[in-house]
């Protein structure tokens, strides 16, 4: 008789993966009560398209201009509700059937080292998923976003995206995790280092991003001298709103969505504005449209676009 050796993970998962474990089922409880709390709050914004326009609105969107938000906003809640339910599945799938112990046991048998091999099974992880994930971005793309005219991004510039992504979390990603996993084997205070290690991290991603990744994926052009450039610079200056540069981004390869944002932090706030934007909205909406997003960094209350969100506005 030939005995079959079972691995640790999976003997701690076949008792931790248990309803009478106090834990799991708190863990249980948690992942449902967080996608339950983003469902309601997605079902609520959309319940807002069915109250009347403010009156300081009816002047700007017409019937039929609502009536289009709120069917693209309600389709793309749809991919998005169908994704994180199958996400949802099947975490819990495999969290109760012992697949992530299953997992577990087959990198350790790579040979690694202990640090390594967690670092090999989170990765794996991460690209499962996002393999999984290319059927929704797809649909979401190639699919709402091409039915509502939305869409320009080709198949080569859509996957082309996706393998710079995935190239990007290695190279940032995995030293960043192998870092936080080794505090957690080493360090006393773990918790304390990995926060700022993350902290960190995010504030040089926040100076570098516009200026090393971001043009990875589009290509940031400096907004010549002209009105707009003069109007964005004085609005600035009178919000107190620090800004380093003003470029215009070629967003028009991927949507024909008008967009903008700024990113950095302190003085070395950039601020971009899709090729979009420039030729769809005059100066004189412009302006207000960026007091309003220099006031609240957000796009998404701004007066001169779409009331489901800044960026649907074609």
């Amino acid at each position: 008789m030939r005995i079959v050796e079972v691995p640790p993970s999976l003997v701690f998962a076949c008792h931790f993966m248990t309803l009478s474990n106090p834990w799991f089922l708190a863990a249980l409880l948690a992942i449902l009560g967080v996608f339950h709390l983003d469902l309601i709050a997605t079902l609520l914004n959309l319940s807002r398209y069915r109250l009347p326009l403010p009156e300081r609105l009816k002047g700007v969107f017409d019937e039929e201009t609502v009536k289009k938000a709120a069917e693209y906003a309600g389709r793309s809640a749809r991919v998005d509700l169908i994704r994180d339910a199958f996400f949802l599945a099947l975490l819990i799938g495999m969290w109760w059937s012992g697949g992530f112990a299953w997992l577990d046991a087959k990198v350790t048998g790579w040979g690694l080292s202990t640090l390594w091999t967690n670092v090999a099974a989170i990765g794996v992880i991460m690209l499962v998923k996002s393999v999984l994930a290319l059927p929704f971005e797809a649909w979401d793309t190639f699919g709402v976003e091409a039915e509502f005219g939305f869409n320009r991004t080709t198949p080569g510039t859509f996957i082309g995206d996706r393998i710079k992504g995935l190239l990007l979390m290695l190279v940032l990603g995995v030293p960043l995790l192998a870092l936080v996993l080794w505090f957690f084997q080493t360090q006393p205070l773990a918790a304390l280092w990995a926060w700022l290690c993350v902290s960190g991290f995010s504030l040089i991603m926040a100076w570098l991003a516009p200026r090393v990744l971001m043009p990875l994926f589009m290509k940031f052009t400096p907004l010549g001298d002209g009105p707009l450039r003069t109007a964005i610079l004085g609005l600035a200056e009178r919000l107190k709103f620090p800004v380093a540069d003003v470029s215009v981004v070629d967003g028009s390869r991927r949507s024909s969505k008008a967009n903008a944002f700024f990113a950095g932090f302190g003085k070395t706030k950039r601020i971009a504005l899709f090729d979009t934007l420039i030729e769809n909205t005059a100066r004189t909406s412009c302006s207000p449209c960026w007091r309003m997003r220099s006031a609240t960094a957000s796009c998404a209350m701004c007066p001169c676009r779409s009331p489901s969100a800044c960026r649907n506005r074609r």
